[in-house]
């Protein structure tokens, strides 16, 4: 269940990343380090071209990611 960008439901992907980060019972300030395994094709080419080496948080990271694949500018 990875998002990449292209006619995926974020939210939806978000949710199941969520759900299974809270069952491995990981402490909240590694989910940032986890978020890439939930991206695939043009949203982790992106991530590693645009995201990774600014080392935001979490709330950073995923601003990142909706601005620019759900945001205006995408649509």
């Amino acid at each position: 269940m990875k998002y990449s960008g292209e006619n995926d439901n974020f939210d939806f992907k978000l949710t199941v990343f969520h759900d299974l980060y809270n069952r491995a019972d990981i402490p909240d300030y590694i989910k940032v380090k986890a978020f890439p395994t939930m991206l695939r094709g043009l949203a982790l080419d992106f991530y590693y071209a645009n995201i990774i080496n600014k080392h935001l948080n979490f709330n950073g990271t995923y601003n990142a990611i909706t601005n620019y694949f759900e945001g205006p500018e995408y649509k």
